[in-house]
């Protein structure tokens, strides 16, 4: 699902996201419990954990009673600001939104949360209507990346990246030079 889906599915507005850099894009927090109530999401109960001076929430969710999958939330000195520090609300906002962007699958798309980083304030970001279908090979380089376990620095090799395409959408393709805009775009709509 990529910004300009999410944004349709979820009926989200012009002014409740955008992109921090080229293919990374920040959803507010208000707009991702917006999209947790639509998907009925539910939240278990989260424990609670203190390291040093970090108060960190392991909590799990599940959409529509399916299967549960479980992330942090945490909170310090160091990323909560402001007077009368909020420990306790901003490690619920990051672990209800980490757990609604896993549950629908956005952080294979570059879509993050504007409570996850201070980096990832709004300063002149552009909305989806200037979001272009030529993302699309950027789109499936980070499944790629993301499905061979590669980190930014690694570079998968062309039969590696074959493998995985070929694998993920029944595809027969025998040479990456193939994969021009419309072919990313095709492989992204059948990824499964």
């Amino acid at each position: 699902m990529n910004i300009t889906e999410l944004q349709k599915k979820y009926k989200l507005l012009q002014d409740d996201f955008w992109e921090v850099r080229k293919g990374t894009w920040v959803v507010k927090h208000d707009a991702i419990e917006r999209i947790a109530t639509q998907e009925r999401i539910e939240f278990d109960i989260p424990s609670v954990n203190l390291f040093e001076k970090t108060l960190c929430l392991l909590g799990s969710a599940n959409k529509n009673g399916g299967n549960k999958i479980w992330t942090t939330g945490e909170a310090s000195d160091e990323n909560v600001k402001g007077q009368g520090k909020y420990y306790w609300a901003m490690a619920e906002k990051r672990l209800k939104d980490r757990l609604t962007l896993k549950l629908i699958n956005a952080y294979e798309f570059g879509i993050y949360s504007d409570v996850e980083a201070d980096n990832f304030k709004k300063n002149g970001g552009v909305g989806a209507k200037n979001y272009t279908k030529t993302n699309a090979k950027k789109i499936l380089w980070i499944k790629i990346r993301k499905a061979l376990n590669f980190d930014e620095t690694g570079q998968p090799s062309d039969e590696e990246i074959l493998e995985v395409i070929n694998s993920k959408t029944g595809f027969a393709l025998k040479s990456v030079s193939v994969i021009d805009e419309k072919t990313a775009q095709e492989i992204n709509s059948n990824w499964l």
